[in-house]
């Protein structure tokens, strides 16, 4: 009677241990979900007193840019904080109203970008040779698009221009390969006017 007692408590144990196993996995995968989605350290960033980020040190591929570094919030994306790097994806926060010259210059691996409402300017060649950037929403806040803003973004599909923007650079998508190819790609200008390219 005892030794079946006890080997009805072990099953019991033995069940509790793999519940608990079993329950350990899905707490680890919501922990690398919440850290994939994490703010990037303000470590990683140089601002300036005007709330410019003038340089990116990090590593990461995957960038959610701080509202605020070194308590000072963030105004600006430099000239080419961030061009040349392996980027994948940029998340910019609300706070942000211009982005500067080439800040993404050559980013080949750049696929997706959330720019906030907000953004008021983006200069010149920001995007510059994104090569894998397929698809942008530009903010309905945007009011100046510089030259060359999407300049060799051979994979881009579509591009929506809202009303608000006033002055739209010289050939912003120039040298685009479907430019050339005249594809369905299409640009949206203002009240959802569709001119295809």
């Amino acid at each position: 009677m005892i030794k079946r007692k006890l080997r009805i408590l072990g099953i019991l144990c033995m069940c509790f241990t793999m519940t608990l196993g079993i329950t350990k996995i899905p707490v680890s995968a919501t922990e690398t979900s919440i850290k994939s989605y994490a703010l990037t350290p303000e470590s990683d960033f140089v601002i300036d007193s005007g709330g410019t980020i003038t340089k990116y040190t990090g590593s990461s591929t995957n960038v959610n840019i701080p509202a605020t570094i070194n308590g000072i919030q963030v105004t600006s994306i430099g000239s080419s904080v961030f061009a040349h790097k392996d980027t994948v994806s940029v998340i910019i926060p609300n706070g942000v109203t211009s982005i500067q010259i080439y800040a993404f210059d050559d980013c080949i691996f750049l696929e997706n970008v959330t720019l906030p409402e907000g953004l008021l300017n983006i200069q010149d060649s920001v995007f510059n040779g994104c090569t894998k950037l397929e698809n942008i929403t530009i903010p309905k806040s945007v009011i100046n698009i510089g030259t060359y803003a999407f300049k060799d973004c051979t994979s881009l599909e579509s591009i929506s221009i809202p009303n608000s923007v006033k002055s739209v650079g010289r050939t912003i998508l120039g040298n685009t390969k479907w430019l050339s190819d005249q594809s369905s790609t299409f640009v949206i200008i203002g009240d959802g006017v569709l001119i295809k390219i």
